[in-house]
């Protein structure tokens, strides 16, 4: 375990989330994105180019078995939300 690393209680965190304000329907702004790979590592590239047939080139989703669900292609979390749930140094 890292030393020093405090996980928040599902009752910090949910307290935490519901103070969020709620997040726009309209419009973002895309903070991160994240690749993973058939190793293991995770990649996080400046860009990508979303592909119907194999999502994110090099992502694990298209290793999938056919036929792949294309609304799973992509996660989504609000930067907030994942902040607030990432542990906390202390």
């Amino acid at each position: 375990m890292n030393a020093g690393v405090r996980h928040l209680s599902l009752a910090e965190l949910d307290a935490g989330i519901r103070a969020l304000p709620a997040a726009p329907r309209d419009r973002g702004t895309l903070a991160l994105i994240l690749s993973r790979h058939a190793d293991g590592a995770r990649t996080t590239p400046q860009r990508v180019v979303l592909d119907r047939e194999l999502g994110v080139p090099g992502d694990s989703w298209s290793r999938l078995p056919a036929p792949r669900d294309l609304d799973m292609q992509l996660a989504v979390m609000n930067r907030d939300v994942a902040a607030r749930s990432a542990p906390a140094s202390r």
